[in-house]
């Protein structure tokens, strides 16, 4: 059986196409707003019953971005933000902290990099040696 196309077909097949194109397009530059979003939101939920302020969790979260972005990162000073954390205050400031660019090869931060939250790059950034202390210090932290 033969298929004529008409022109309207055409067009119909092609705005189709475009359409999927479009939606591609989109997505890609959606992606990262809606992952920073999600990552956002279910942190927050998360941090229901914590005592810090926003100004903060907002505060320790940069502190910490400052310190591991730093070319010769003090893990002290960043276990020294971590253990007075309770559970929910953590999850406080890993929502502030967002999800950043992030390449575990060079530690360093950046385009090249994946999307990745605090904990991610805690877990990359932290010897395990560092790890052990700050489970130590505060167990209820998912770091580790």
């Amino acid at each position: 059986m033969l298929t004529v196309l008409t022109n309207e077909k055409v067009l119909r097949f092609l705005k189709v196409i475009l359409l999927v194109i479009i939606g591609v397009i989109v997505s890609f530059i959606l992606k990262e707003y809606i992952a920073k979003s999600w990552e956002y939101l279910r942190n927050k939920f998360l941090s229901v019953g914590s005592n810090l302020s926003n100004e903060n969790a907002e505060a320790i979260s940069t502190s910490l971005l400052n310190e591991i972005n730093k070319a010769f990162t003090d893990e002290d000073v960043i276990i020294s933000l971590l253990v007075p954390l309770s559970l929910a205050d953590y999850y406080k400031v890993k929502a502030e902290f967002g999800l950043q660019s992030y390449l575990p090869l060079t530690d360093d931060f950046g385009p090249l990099g994946s999307l990745r939250n605090l904990t991610e790059i805690l877990n990359f950034t932290l010897s395990e040696n560092d790890k052990k202390i700050l489970k130590e210090k505060n167990e209820k932290l998912p770091i580790g």
